[in-house]
């Protein structure tokens, strides 16, 4: 499934990393709603269900503002969270078209 994520949206992902059995990738924030779209519909995916959404506030820094997306596979019993971190004046696309309890 990385090799998925890495030959379709590349240089957009910042990292990947496991965490207790949980898989987490940053992405640049222009491109969260291209990946949650491929991550709800890919067959190998199918992050169906998001549980949350988190946004944070650190003051002083050049990417002040973090929004992490917490997703859960029911069909793999797999979860999954989204991580970007982005400037004060960035504009991120609504979800709610990929997922209606996002709004």
């Amino acid at each position: 499934m990385l090799t998925i994520f890495l030959n379709i949206f590349g240089k957009s992902i910042q990292a990947v990393s496991v965490k207790n059995y949980d898989l987490e990738i940053r992405v640049n924030s222009n491109n969260i709603y291209p990946l949650l779209c491929f991550l709800q519909k890919h067959t190998l995916c199918q992050y169906d269900c998001l549980i949350d959404m988190i946004c944070y506030d650190n003051p002083g820094k050049a990417l002040r503002f973090g929004i992490i997306y917490n997703l859960l596979s029911v069909r793999y019993n797999n979860r999954l969270q989204l991580v970007s971190k982005f400037k004060n004046s960035t504009t991120l696309l609504s979800t709610l078209s990929i997922f209606s309890g996002s709004g």
